[in-house]
Formats: C-alpha cells, sequence, structure tokens
C-alpha cells in the first residue's frame, strides 16, 4: 500500500524519534535502505497514559518486510530487552490515538471517528501528491491551525471481510470506554465530536447511551459535533448487501446501518442536542458514487459501477432549529468529502471557523473569575405572567432581585444557561420565586418545563387546561356568548384531541415536527395545505395530534391567530356543516368579542 503509516505505542519516555529510528536499524538489520521518513514521522505523548510515548510513522521506501505483512488486528512486537514493556507496532489505529503535541495548553479535545470499513487513519487523509506522500488533515493541518487542540482519531473493527458479530452497541460503548480513559484528570475539558457516515451513528448512540446510562460525562462536556454524510434515516447499501452476501455475520449490521437509526433514538439524540445546545454542523455530499461491483475475472470488488447518492440530504440532517444545525455542503463523493487536499477547502474552512468561535467561548469563559459561577442565583417567577426567568446567567454578571426581572433587565432567553450554572455548582436561592418553583426543580429535566407555563400540575400536557380556559370564558362572557356558542355546535373535538394527545408516548411524533415539510409549511405566508396520507392505524392522528398541541402552544397568548380543528371518526357521522360550525365555534372562543353577523344570525 503506497504511504502507508503505522502506529507505534508504548514507547519509554526517554526515546527521541531519532533513537526510535536506530532501533528500527537494529531490530531490522537485514534491511538496509529502509528507513522512517523523519519528516512525515511525528512522536508525542500518549493519550492513555502521560508516561509513555506513541509515534506515527511512515517508512522510506517502503516498510520491513515483516511489517509490510502484518495483517490489520494483529500487532507486532518489538522487545526491548532493556526495558519492562515491548514497543507494539500496528497499522490498524484501533481505539483512540492522539495525532500531535499541541503547542498551546490544551483547550478542547478533538476525537474523530470514520465510518464502516474505513480507516481510523486513512479515511481522513487526501489524495496522494506527486512524491506519492497524502497529508490528513487532522493531524497535518490541524497542528497548525489548532494547536490548543488534542486532536484524537477512533478506530474500530468494522472491516467488512472480518467474520465480526459486533453491534452498534458495542462500538458505541467501546467508544465511551476509550473516551474515559484518555480523560482521567480532565474531565471538565469540552470535547468536539467529528463523526463520517456510519462514525456519526456511533456518535449519536454514545450520546444517547451515556445521557441514559447517567455516565454523563460525555454528554455533558459535549459541545460540538460534526456529521459528515451521516445517514440518521438510513441510506441505499444494496451493493454494500450484495458484496457482503447471504450468510456473512457482518448482514446484520449493514442492515441496522440500511434502515438508519431507530425513530425514537434519533428523537432522543436531537432532543438532547437541544437540551444541551450541542453545535451541530451536518455536512451533505455534493457528488454521486459509484456502486461497487464484482469483477467476473479476478472476482475483486471495486467502484466501478453505476453513479447514485448513498446518503440523500433528507437523511443527512437532523433537522434541528437553525441556530444548533448548521446544513453545509462538502466538495465530493460519499468517500472523498473527508479527504480534505489543502486547507483552502471549503468544507475545511468552515469546520475551521466554528472551533474558532467554540475555542473564543470557551477562553472567554475560563477567563472569568470562577468564583462568580458559584454565587446564588435567584430565580423569580413574576406572578402576574406566571413565567419563569432567570438572574445571572450570564457569567460574571451582579446578582438581581425579582424587580430587575420583573423590569424586563433580564431576558427569558437566559433561562438556556440554566443548566450550564448549575453543573459548575451554583446554588439556587428560592425564597422569592412562585411556588410553582418548589415542584419544577424536583424534575430531572426541567429545561423542557421551563418553557412553559408553571401552573399547579407542571406535566407538559397542557390539553386538559386549554379545555378549562375555554369552559372559563364561555361562563365569564356572559349569558348569551355561551348560548351563541352553544348553539353553533355541540361537538367537542377538545375531548378527542385531549384523548388522542393523551395515547402517545413521550416525544412521540418530534421526528415530524421538525420535519422539512411542516417547517415549510408552518413558515409560509400564503394559503397552503399540508396533506398526511396513511394507511389505517398508521397513526396519523397521533402526529396531528402532537402537531396541534404544538401550534397551540407556541400561538396560545396571540388572539391574532386563529386555530381550528376537528378529528374524524368513521363511527360517526357528520355532515360538512357540522365541521364548519365547530371551527366557526372554535375561532370565535379566541376572540373577545363575537362577530356582530353571528350575533345577528343567532337572533334572527
Amino acid at each position: 500500500m503506497p504511504d502507508e503509516c503505522f502506529r507505534v505505542r508504548q514507547i519509554p519516555l526517554n526515546y527521541t524519534l531519532d533513537s526510535l529510528i536506530q532501533l528500527f536499524l537494529v531490530k531490522f538489520p537485514n534491511e538496509r535502505g529502509i528507513t522512517i521518513d523523519r519528516k512525515r514521522s511525528s512522536l508525542f505523548q500518549c493519550c492513555y497514559d502521560p508516561r509513555i510515548q506513541t509515534a506515527i510513522i511512515h517508512f522510506s521506501p517502503r516498510p520491513p518486510p515483516p511489517l509490510d505483512a502484518l495483517r490489520f488486528g494483529t500487532t507486532y512486537n518489538l522487545d526491548i530487552s532493556s526495558q519492562y514493556l515491548d514497543i507494539l507496532i500496528d497499522k490498524n489505529f484501533y481505539g483512540l490515538t492522539q495525532l500531535y503535541t499541541p503547542s498551546k495548553n490544551i483547550e478542547l479535545d478533538v476525537i474523530a471517528i470514520s465510518g464502516l470499513n474505513g480507516h481510523a487513519y486513512g479515511s481522513w487523509a487526501g489524495e496522494a501528491n506527486s512524491d506519492g506522500r497524502k497529508k490528513m488533515w487532522l493531524r497535518h493541518f490541524f497542528e497548525r491551525d489548532r494547536p490548543e487542540c488534542r486532536t484524537m482519531i477512533y478506530g474500530y473493527n468494522s472491516r467488512l471481510g472480518e467474520p465480526g458479530i459486533h453491534t452498534l452497541s458495542d462500538y458505541s460503548r467501546g467508544l465511551l470506554e476509550e473516551i474515559d480513559k484518555t480523560r482521567k484528570g480532565c474531565e471538565d475539558r469540552p470535547v468536539a465530536l467529528i463523526g463520517h457516515s456510519f462514525g456519526g451513528i456511533i456518535i449519536a448512540d454514545g450520546i444517547v447511551r451515556d445521557k441514559e446510562n447517567r455516565r454523563g460525562n460525555l454528554f455533558k462536556m459535549t459541545k460540538a459535533i460534526v456529521f459528515f454524510a451521516t445517514p440518521h434515516r438510513g441510506l441505499l447499501f444494496d451493493d454494500i448487501v450484495e458484496m457482503v452476501g447471504e450468510g456473512s455475520p457482518r448482514l446484520d449490521l449493514v442492515h441496522t446501518i440500511e434502515r438508519g437509526q431507530d425513530a425514537e433514538h434519533l428523537l432522543s439524540f436531537s432532543s438532547y442536542a437541544e437540551e444541551e445546545h450541542f453545535g451541530v454542523v451536518s455536512f451533505q455530499e455534493t457528488m454521486e458514487t459509484r456502486k461497487a461491483e464484482k469483477n467476473s475475472v479476478t472476482g475483486k470488488w471495486a467502484r466501478t459501477g453505476e453513479y447514485y447518492t448513498v446518503v440523500e440530504r433528507k437523511s443527512s440532517i437532523l433537522n434541528l432549529p437553525s441556530h444548533l444545525e448548521d446544513v453545509q455542503s462538502a466538495e465530493g463523493d460519499h468517500s472523498s468529502l473527508v479527504k480534505f487536499d489543502n486547507q483552502s477547502n471549503h468544507a475545511y474552512t468552515t469546520l475551521c471557523e466554528r472551533l474558532r468561535v467554540l475555542l473564543n467561548y470557551i477562553e472567554q469563559a475560563s477567563g472569568k473569575d470562577l468564583a462568580k459561577m458559584n454565587t446564588k442565583l435567584r430565580l423569580a417567577i413574576s406572578k402576574n405572567e406566571h413565567q419563569l426567568v432567570s438572574v445571572l446567567l450570564t457569567l460574571g454578571r451582579a446578582d438581581l432581585n425579582a424587580e430587575d426581572i420583573e423590569g424586563g433587565a433580564v431576558s427569558t432567553n437566559d433561562i438556556r444557561m440554566l443548566k450550564l450554572l448549575s453543573r459548575h455548582g451554583a446554588k439556587i436561592d428560592i425564597g422569592n420565586t412562585h411556588p410553582g418553583y418548589a415542584t419544577l426543580v424536583q424534575y430531572d429535566d426541567p429545561m423542557q418545563v421551563l418553557r412553559k407555563r408553571p401552573e399547579e400540575e407542571i406535566d407538559l400536557n397542557h390539553s386538559k387546561r386549554r379545555g378549562m380556559e375555554h369552559k372559563a370564558s364561555e361562563n365569564t362572557s356572559g349569558i348569551s356568548r355561551r348560548e351563541i356558542l352553544a348553539w353553533l355546535s355541540t361537538l367537542g373535538p377538545e375531548d378527542d384531541h385531549e384523548r388522542i394527545y393523551g395515547k402517545r408516548h413521550g416525544n412521540t411524533g418530534q421526528w415530524f415536527l421538525r420535519s422539512t415539510e411542516v417547517r415549510e409549511w408552518l413558515g409560509k405566508l400564503e394559503v397552503s395545505l399540508l396533506w398526511c396520507y396513511g394507511n389505517p392505524g398508521v397513526g396519523k392522528s397521533v402526529l396531528t395530534s402532537a402537531l396541534l398541541e404544538s401550534i397551540q402552544t407556541d400561538y396560545e397568548h396571540d388572539k391574532a391567530i386563529g386555530i381550528a380543528y376537528f378529528y374524524f371518526n368513521f363511527q360517526i357521522t357528520v355532515r360538512p356543516q357540522d365541521v364548519l360550525s365547530i371551527w366557526i365555534k372554535q375561532l370565535c372562543r379566541r376572540m373577545d368579542e363575537l362577530p356582530n353577523s353571528l350575533c345577528a344570525l343567532y337572533e334572527a
């Protein structure tokens, strides 16, 4: 393999690159003329153990035969009689490997995970130059452009030709374990994760697993995630299925990737990303990829087939709010879009800019007086508006009182900082808060509740309360108003909505609310129809109830927005005029005064 590199581990601290070169000359005495390419090789501290070193080395003009013949997944042991440990040499790069020695104080851990059947190092390397040498941007470009980052790559055995029975859970658990091992003593250091294709799926699964298994460190400290052509909702893999073949132990894994993430799992990750405000950048492939096909003569598989799009655009994005997910295009097909040849590559400069912004934020936060982060927070809920607002949510601000808050000195957007400060030990003084706050703080995940109106029952189910408000408005607006509304219709779609919405499990339907179709429909100013179709029983009504609940919550206090709905039921016969009547009734409920034309019609 041209320009093949090797990883050398367990190198004693007293070794330099020169002494390592001399060691190889001694250990491979019959291979004169073969030496380590000093310009392309490097030696640095091991990311697992500071008492030893790791090296990435390139040989010139070729590797020694014993290393050239080294199979993936195997290790060559180089005995050093004067040392207790053997030096280990491999070319699979399994586990985490640091790529260079940061020249500045480390402020951020960057971890990159390659895709299925990829190589932890080679998958990120560009095309060879005229001299046969390749540039690996995470190593060669980042060392200069991101000297404050400890940049690591993660390798795992997903080679399709191996008889492995690994599952997605195996890979994500392995990633979490290895990250934990390399972050002993620096658990509070922020993390940025970069995933290509299936590597992005492993990241998403790892984040959910870390959160739900209450490990928490990776989940809490992840500040940015970069996805390159990640098939969140599946991809076209028919050529790979054929290449793997029936009966292969890898077939289940291939089908898992082909289907995409489980809807509930993807929803959980998206919810956690919103909760922790991960900065997500989703890169999409811009060129088609040739399909793999088998050569009838040699029997080998190669990408010589027809062109196709591996990961469609709708599968490569999460549909998060625009302030959380930045959707970008990367020049290249499914494989080459992460092989940057130079530092002017658009995707590379975009990625560096996102990391620069993140590092500036980290630097500003660390420059504050940390004692201020532990000062008491006073959170108040205006008794008039029943709205939770926060105090001292920008680092370094002086403590404010309830009068400052109610006067508008603090924006309710500051609520998003609550968890960050709480993680740093900020104490909360609830002596000056609305009584509902005492109930609120008992929730494991108060962030969703913070965005709602705290009532006596803080359960995120507003349908019942909304129906009570409708009844209250009828009973307090005068007998004529109540009689007119009752005359309009006796149907009760509010009860139907409460019943159907109550059937859904937590967070069901969020993928639907975040879909491009729904978001575009909600954003249109002109009259438009969103037509959702499906067989009976597939869940159309439940999805509709989730959308309706979201709309009613967003526009609950905006009387300029009319909201009307009806759930059809094959067991009940209704006429078109019945539906129109209930819609008029629902629209009138949001009005302070009934239209004169309606009153005249009632009296006629």
